[in-house]
């Protein structure tokens, strides 16, 4: 092995130092989330989308951003729900929770039986709050 690929005593970091750099990159990257989320949701109530010549919000998502449509509208509920939720949102963008934390905080997971008692909708039926756009 030659020197550029062993690593010398100075360059190693400690579990402790790899931890902290992890968590900052956690809340760094919950913080670009919470970003582009809200991003996507002023471009689709504003419709400025087709202002960069997209036909929808699905197609502006997919491309620039490799987002299936389901990853889309749930970035879109997520957002919008995320503005009456002050304390979850500062939570979020500080790393102290994750975003599927924050997802099943505003639409629940069904219950194991599927009866849709924890808010989620069967298939095919809208959430709450959505707008169908």
């Amino acid at each position: 092995m030659d020197s550029t690929t062993t690593p010398s005593n100075e360059s190693i970091l400690s579990a402790e130092d790899i931890h902290r750099d992890n968590l900052t990159a956690f809340s760094v990257g919950n913080k670009a989330r919470f970003l582009l989320n809200r991003g996507l949701l002023a471009l689709y109530e504003t419709g400025l989308y087709r202002a960069l010549d997209y036909p929808s919000i699905i197609k502006y998502a997919d491309v620039n951003f490799g987002f299936s449509p389901s990853q889309t509208y749930e970035s879109l509920r997520v957002a919008d729900a995320l503005r009456t939720l002050p304390r979850l949102t500062e939570a979020f963008k500080e790393g102290k929770t994750f975003w599927s934390a924050v997802r099943d905080c505003v639409f629940p997971p069904q219950s194991p039986q599927g009866d849709g008692k924890l808010g989620s909708p069967s298939p095919g039926q809208r959430r709450p709050g959505s707008t169908g756009r």
